[in-house]
C-alpha cells in the first residue's frame, strides 16, 4: 500500500460509489468528487510551484467521522481525509436550512456567550442527534439510519437542489483548505519544532499560543484560498461572471455561518475557549467575514460594497433558518425535549452588526494574534528559502 491507501484504510476504507449512503444521492457524490478533484489539482499546483511539499491527495472514506484531517508522510507528502459523514451531514443540514427559504419567522431567540451554561442544559432532539452529535456516542449503522430519517423529513423547493450542491462545494472547498493550510504553511513541523518561549518573544507569542495560531491561521487561509476557487472556477465557466461571482459570494456568507454552527452546536462560555486549540466559533465565523472582506478588497475592490452586501445577506438568511430551526426543535418537530431543558440544538448569538463591545474585542484580539504568527510563519518560510 501506498502511504494514501493505508490512511484512507485506517478511516474505514474507500468509498464504493456503487453503494452509497441514502443521503448521499448520486449527484451529491459527483459534486463532491468533483469538488475535491479541482483542489487537489489546485493545492498541487500551490505546493510545487511554492516548493513547500510534494504531494497532496484527498481521499473520501467510508468514516461516519464529522471532521476531517491531515496526514503528513515522508518526503512532505500529504494526504487530506474527507469522511463520508462529513459530506452527508452537510448535505443534510444544507437540505433542512434552504427548506425556511423565503418563510422565515423572523422570531428571534439569542443567548448571550457570557451565560454560563451548564453542559447538562443543553439537549439535542433524538432526530437531530445523527447530525449534531458526538461521533463517538453512535455506531456506524445507527448514524447512516437516523441520519437518513432526518433526511427523509425535509421537503425544500425543489429549485433549491442546485443551491443545496453549490453550498456543499463551497463548504467543502472550505473544510479542504483549512486542512491544506496545515501543510503548505508547515504548520506541524512549526508544532514539532523546539522553540521556546524566549524565541517566540520578538512575536509577542508564547509556545502555549502555537496550537490556536495556527487553527486561527488555517481558518483566514481557508477563506482566502475559497475565494480564489470561486473567482477562478466562476470566471472559468460562466460568461456573466460577474453576477455568478457576487451570488457565490452570498452563498459564500451563508456557508460560513453554517459551517461553524455545525462544528460547535452547544456553544459554550465565550471565554472557555481561551486555553483550548480553538477560539469560539462566533469569533471564528466573524473573523471568516473579516478577511472575506480583505480578500475580496485585494481581488475586486470595485465590487467591495456589493460583494460584502451580499455576504451579510447570505450570513442573515442563514442566521434566521438556524433560529428557525431551534423554534421547530422547541415545537418537538424533531423529538420531544426533556423538561428543563434550555438550549437546543445550536446556541445562537448574532455577531456582525449586533455585536457586543466584548465581542468585537475577543475577535481583535484572535485577529493580532494570528498577524503576530503569520509574521513567524513568513520569517521560518524566508530563512528556509535563503538556505536552498
Amino acid at each position: 500500500m501506498n502511504p494514501h491507501e493505508l490512511t484512507t484504510s485506517m478511516y474505514g476504507g474507500p468509498v464504493d460509489s456503487a453503494v452509497l449512503p441514502a443521503t448521499i444521492p448520486d449527484d451529491s457524490f459527483k459534486e463532491a468528487q468533483g469538488s475535491i478533484l479541482f483542489v487537489e489539482r489546485f493545492f498541487n499546483h500551490l505546493l510545487k510551484s511554492t516548493k513547500r511539499g510534494t504531494e497532496v491527495k484527498i481521499c473520501i472514506t467510508r468514516s461516519t467521522s464529522m471532521a476531517c484531517s491531515l496526514h503528513q508522510h515522508a518526503g512532505e507528502v500529504f494526504t487530506i481525509i474527507v469522511p463520508l459523514g462529513v459530506i452527508a451531514r452537510l448535505r443534510v443540514l444544507t437540505r433542512m436550512l434552504l427548506e425556511y427559504w423565503d418563510q422565515e419567522k423572523k422570531v428571534v431567540i439569542l443567548n448571550s456567550p457570557l451565560d454560563k451554561i451548564a453542559p447538562d442544559n443543553w439537549h439535542i432532539p433524538s432526530r437531530m442527534i445523527p447530525l449534531f452529535g458526538q461521533n463517538m456516542d453512535q455506531d456506524d449503522e445507527k448514524f447512516w439510519t437516523g441520519l437518513a430519517e432526518l433526511d427523509a423529513m425535509l421537503s425544500p423547493a425543489p429549485e433549491s437542489a442546485q443551491d443545496v450542491l453549490e453550498l456543499q462545494h463551497l463548504a467543502l472547498v472550505h473544510l479542504i483548505a483549512h486542512e491544506f493550510t496545515h501543510a503548505w504553511e508547515r504548520h506541524l513541523s512549526i508544532l514539532k519544532s523546539n522553540m521556546s518561549d524566549v524565541s517566540l518573544a520578538p512575536y509577542d507569542l508564547h509556545r502555549k499560543d502555537l496550537e490556536k495560531c495556527i487553527e486561527l491561521h488555517a481558518d483566514i487561509m481557508a477563506v482566502e484560498l475559497s475565494t480564489r476557487i470561486l473567482e477562478l472556477q466562476v470566471h472559468g465557466a460562466d460568461s456573466d461572471a460577474d453576477v455568478s461571482l457576487v451570488r457565490g459570494f452570498l452563498r459564500m456568507g451563508y456557508m460560513v455561518t453554517m459551517l461553524y454552527s455545525l462544528y460547535d452546536p452547544e456553544r459554550k462560555y465565550l471565554y472557555a475557549y481561551d486555553k483550548d486549540r480553538y477560539t469560539h466559533p462566533l469569533v471564528r465565523r466573524e473573523m471568516s467575514i473579516d478577511f472575506i472582506r480583505k480578500i475580496v478588497s485585494l481581488l475586486f475592490p470595485d465590487m467591495l460594497d456589493h460583494v460584502m452586501e451580499n455576504v451579510k445577506h447570505g450570513w442573515m438568511r442563514c442566521l434566521w433558518a438556524i433560529n428557525d430551526m431551534n423554534l421547530d426543535a422547541m415545537s418537538g418537530k424533531f423529538g420531544k425535549i426533556e423538561s428543563g431543558k434550555l438550549y437546543f440544538p445550536i446556541g445562537l448569538a448574532m455577531g456582525g452588526d449586533a455585536s457586543a463591545s466584548y465581542i468585537a474585542q475577543e475577535i481583535n484580539t484572535a485577529t493580532n494574534l494570528v498577524l503576530r504568527f503569520v509574521n513567524l510563519v513568513k520569517d521560518l518560510a524566508d530563512e528556509e528559502y535563503g538556505k536552498q
